[in-house]
């Protein structure tokens, strides 16, 4: 063979080796396209998964404040009414009950019961005095049942102590509800 043969031959294998090199090079690129694009896929699914929590957290939460707002605006609603019906049962109080000349009345009782109340637990006092400060706060409280019992003799007190009393429950409650549905709704939030 002649040299200028020869030296097509070894350009040939030169150039089929290189080629070889490249095919290999490829091959490997190729796989790892496909592994990156296979993890790319994999990461892309947990976004969509991620994404769907997201937004069950965010409508959970969402519904959560609609049911503090009207939580909200139902212990207002009872606030007022409690306030409506403490005003008029003030006012029967006032204009329905005529207090015996000289009585005390409930209220000054009450506050004299709590400073009594209050005295008994902070104050050191000897077996006679404690005997004595427990007598007065009996007859207190005595006095302060007797005159609530007074009250309640009439039917439109009665029934608005009535009325009072489940308005305050109403209140508490829906107070309470506020108080949970906001801490639940915080909690959708760092969710």
């Amino acid at each position: 063979m002649s040299d200028a043969t020869e030296e097509l031959e070894r350009k040939r294998a030169e150039a089929n080796a290189r080629a070889d090199e490249h095919r290999a090079r490829r091959d490997q690129l190729n796989g790892e396209a496909r592994t990156l694009a296979d993890q790319r896929g994999q990461l892309l699914d947990e976004l969509h998964a991620r994404s769907a929590d997201a937004q069950e957290h965010r409508r959970i939460r969402d519904q959560l404040n609609a049911d503090v707002r009207e939580a909200k605006r139902l212990r207002e609603e009872w606030n007022r009414k409690l306030q409506e019906v403490g005003d008029k049962l003030q006012e029967l109080k006032r204009t329905r009950t005529t207090p015996r000349p000289g009585a005390v009345p409930v209220w000054r009782m009450r506050k004299e019961l709590k400073e009594l109340e209050f005295r008994h637990m902070t104050t050191a006092l000897t077996g006679d005095q404690e005997k004595r400060l427990i007598e007065e706060m009996k007859r207190l409280e005595a006095a302060i049942r007797e005159q609530d019992e007074q009250l309640r003799q009439d039917p439109e007190i009665d029934a608005t102590l009535k009325a009072f009393q489940e308005a305050r429950t109403e209140a508490e409650r829906h107070h309470a509800a506020v108080g949970g549905l906001a801490e639940d709704a915080q909690r959708e939030h760092e969710a």
